[in-house]
C-alpha cells in the first residue's frame, strides 16, 4: 500500500481504500508502527507476572476510549494481565487504528532488567495490511 492509501487507511478506515471492490488484493504488508516502553506497570500486573514474560511474547492491546486521563489510551496485556499503557505522547495513530478495525499486532521486543518490575519492558507495535 503506497502512503496514501495507508494514510486514509489510518484516518477514514478500510472503507476509504476501496476494499471489497472485487480486485484481489496483494500479499499482506508488515510496517512497524512504533517501538515503545510501556507505561503505568507499577499500577497494574506487571509485578507478578514479569518474571515470566520473554522476548518476543505476543501482547494484546485493546482500546479504552472511557479513560478520564487519556480519550486515546491503549491497554497492553500480556495473557489475561494488564501490564500498563502505550504511552500517551505516542498513542493517537494506534488509537484510530484500533478504532478503525485495523489489524495491528505487538509483542515484547526489549527486556531491561535493571528497571523491572515497575518498567523497563519495551513492545514493538505492528500493522498487518
Amino acid at each position: 500500500m503506497k502512503r496514501r492509501g495507508f494514510l486514509k487507511t489510518l484516518f477514514l478506515g478500510a472503507a476509504a481504500t476501496g476494499s471489497g471492490s472485487g480486485i484481489h488484493a496483494a500479499p499482506k504488508k508488515r510496517l512497524l508502527v512504533q517501538k515503545t516502553i510501556i507505561n503505568g506497570m507499577a499500577y497494574y500486573d506487571a509485578e507478578k507476572v514479569v518474571d515470566q514474560i520473554s522476548y518476543d511474547d505476543p501482547v494484546h492491546l485493546k482500546r479504552e476510549p472511557g479513560n478520564p486521563h487519556d480519550r486515546a489510551a491503549v491497554e497492553v496485556f500480556w495473557e489475561e494481565y494488564k501490564l500498563g499503557y502505550v504511552p500517551r505522547l505516542s498513542n493517537f495513530a494506534l488509537a484510530k487504528m484500533l478504532d478503525n478495525g485495523e489489524t495491528v499486532t505487538a509483542c515484547i521486543a526489549g527486556i531491561n532488567a535493571r528497571k523491572l518490575p515497575y518498567s523497563g519492558l519495551e513492545i514493538e507495535i505492528v500493522w498487518e495490511g
